[in-house]
C-alpha cells in the first residue's frame, strides 16, 4: 500500500513476478488508476458586513478543494458570553 500519493494524480501501475534475485518473469499489462480526492482545506477568514441591528451579510473566499466537489457549507455563530455554537443553516 502506497500512503503518500497527491490527490486526483494519474498513474500507470505494473507489477511483475520474482522468484530469486535473478529469475523474474514477465511485466504484467499497465493499468492506469487515478488517486482519489482529499478533505478540502477550511475557507479563508469569513468577512461580516452588518447591514442592521438584525442582519449581517457574511462572506469569505472558497477553499482549495484537493479534488473533492464541496457541496455546502456549515455557518454557526456565537455571541461572546456563550460556550458553544449554534448553527445558523447550511449553504449550498
Amino acid at each position: 500500500m502506497i500512503k503518500t500519493l497527491p490527490y486526483t494524480q494519474t498513474y500507470t501501475v505494473v507489477v511483475y513476478t520474482k522468484v530469486c534475485l535473478l529469475q523474474a518473469g514477465p511485466w504484467s499489462d499497465s493499468l492506469e488508476v487515478v488517486s482519489g480526492p482529499g478533505v478540502p482545506d477550511p475557507p479563508k477568514m469569513p468577512a461580516v458586513s452588518c447591514r442592521s441591528p438584525h442582519c449581517a451579510t457574511i462572506t469569505w473566499e472558497e477553499p482549495v478543494n484537493n479534488g473533492a466537489r464541496i457541496t455546502d457549507y456549515r455557518l454557526e455563530w456565537q455571541q461572546r458570553t456563550d460556550t458553544e455554537f449554534v448553527q445558523v443553516g447550511y449553504l449550498s
